[in-house]
């Protein structure tokens, strides 16, 4: 196959609300680190048109940014995937859930005229053939979120209450997938990674920042000697997943809390975020380390859609599902919602190829996809989230409808 691979600095030039952020009532702290859009371009052939991935270091693409790319590539709907980081401290772009960050014209002004000239020349340019490595890992980084515990309220205990609390024994996905592709002088054209982890916990501070993915990035471009070389982080299913070092807190406020309640999470100082990304990034080196050549002797990428209303009741819309085959070994497949670890065995299960990295976070999310048994557990997973996301509630048969789309958009593949 041929590739092209390009990057896009996204880093905003002035104060905007941030998707999500922990820091939002703080005042405006600028840039901590770029955030940026990584593009790469497959050719499966020479008569055929390319199939374009994308990686936006945002909370959620949104409708605007995936109409925007779908039109400025010219290419049809599945030949197009589109990524987000979920990065908890980059400009909200997602216009569908204005109670998470409001969406600045000026900066998607910002954000077009950057990408299209860019979109425009990667389809336009050359090409090189390229040949692909990869491996499967497994990480200790991330840390279940949802536990039961007593809670004390204004002088009463809560028993048996889902809280946002960690979970050593709760389910998370470690499984760590890389891939390389290499231009026939063995120079790298893009790298692409998955890993399920909400990237949440940084100091809290209204600042721009890609968090571990961006960190990540940087080091794998350090070690590969290219500054502005294509990194695609294509975010788990981490719904139910955060950084293992937000465990613990140093305030005395707290204090009650855990002793009631045992260990709470607590935002990483600059020196235990450190510490946690080079253990993460040591991880992913070492799993770069074992990639092997994987024959490409074909490309096909499939897309399916499903209503919204068949996950979340009465609700508008489309849930789409993706699939991207490189060869017979390597599986890109996920959905556009936040979904929940205990998806990734099944789906893997339906897959099942030696290297298959599911992808949450694409497109635009309508809420998270919980799992059934967690909807009479409640927790913001289960229901906690939908005033938050427009959603009226969670439909009892999710999890079945959610099996139902992965085989979809399975079924006729190789």
């Amino acid at each position: 196959m041929r590739a092209a691979a390009c990057t896009v600095d996204l880093s905003p030039l002035s104060a905007t609300d941030l998707g999500a952020s922990p820091g939002a009532r703080l005042p405006w702290d600028g840039v901590a680190d770029p955030i940026e859009v990584a593009f790469l371009a497959l050719w499966p052939a020479e008569d055929n048109p390319p199939i374009l991935l994308a990686s936006f270091d945002v909370l959620f693409v949104g409708h605007t940014l995936r109409n925007l790319t779908e039109k400025v590539s010219g290419l049809p709907a599945e030949r197009v995937i589109v990524g987000s980081t979920h990065t908890h401290q980059a400009p909200m772009v997602d216009s569908s859930k204005p109670k998470l960050g409001r969406v600045s014209e000026t900066y998607m002004s910002m954000v077009a005229d950057r990408i299209e000239p860019a979109v425009k020349a990667l389809l336009q340019g050359s090409s090189g053939t390229v040949s692909l490595s990869a491996a499967s890992g497994m990480a200790r980084n991330s840390v279940n979120r949802r536990k039961y515990y007593r809670r004390y309220i204004s002088r009463r205990i809560l028993r048996n209450t889902m809280l946002n609390a960690p979970n050593k024994q709760g389910c998370t996905d470690e499984t760590l997938i890389t891939a390389t592709l290499r231009a026939e002088d063995g120079a790298p054209v893009a790298i692409v990674w998955n890993y399920a982890c909400h990237p949440v916990g940084r100091k809290p501070r209204n600042a721009v920042s890609a968090q571990f993915p961006g960190a990540i990035r940087e080091r794998i471009r350090r070690s590969e000697g290219q500054s502005e070389l294509p990194v695609l982080y294509f975010q788990g299913f981490s719904g139910n997943t955060r950084p293992s070092a937000t465990i613990g807190s140093w305030r005395f406020r707290d204090l009650p809390k855990q002793l009631l309640n045992g260990l709470v999470f607590s935002n990483m100082s600059d020196r235990r975020y450190s510490r946690w990304v080079s253990n993460l990034a040591k991880r992913v080196d070492q799993t770069r380390a074992c990639e092997k050549e994987t024959p490409v002797d074909s490309i096909a990428t499939k897309r399916v859609t499903i209503p919204a209303s068949e996950l979340y009741t009465e609700q508008p819309g489309e849930v789409s599902f993706v699939r991207l085959d490189l060869g017979s070994q390597f599986t890109l497949i996920g959905m556009s919602g936040e979904v929940v670890a205990e998806y990734a065995q099944t789906v893997r299960a339906i897959v099942d190829r030696p290297f298959v990295a599911c992808a949450g976070c694409l497109d635009t999310p309508t809420g998270y996809v919980p799992v059934h048994a967690m909807l009479s557990e409640g927790g913001y997973e289960a229901q906690g989230f939908c005033q938050a996301f427009n959603v009226r509630s969670v439909q009892p048969s999710i999890e079945e409808n959610v099996h139902k789309g992965f085989h979809l958009v399975s079924s006729g593949s190789r």
